[in-house]
């Protein structure tokens, strides 16, 4: 029987990230402002401390009926 390690791996793989580490995040809504909320949500999971201490980069732009937010951030 093959064992599969896929989405457990990935995930182990990036939570817990350390200070200094490059984590992404990404959001979807209606509206911009909770989008972005949403990011940097997704993106605070992946540090271990929660923190976020710089943005390297965000991707901004309607998709469908609302705004998907794509951003990359430094653990803090």
């Amino acid at each position: 029987m093959a064992v599969t390690t896929g989405g457990a791996a990935h995930a182990a793989a990036t939570a817990g990230q350390p200070a200094g580490a490059h984590v992404s995040g990404t959001g979807w809504a209606t509206q911009q402002g909770p989008a972005y909320a949403y990011a940097q949500s997704d993106a605070r999971s992946k540090c271990a401390s929660y923190q976020v201490v710089q943005r390297v980069s965000e991707d901004i732009h309607m998709e469908g009926s609302g705004w998907r937010v794509n951003l990359v951030l430094v653990c803090g």
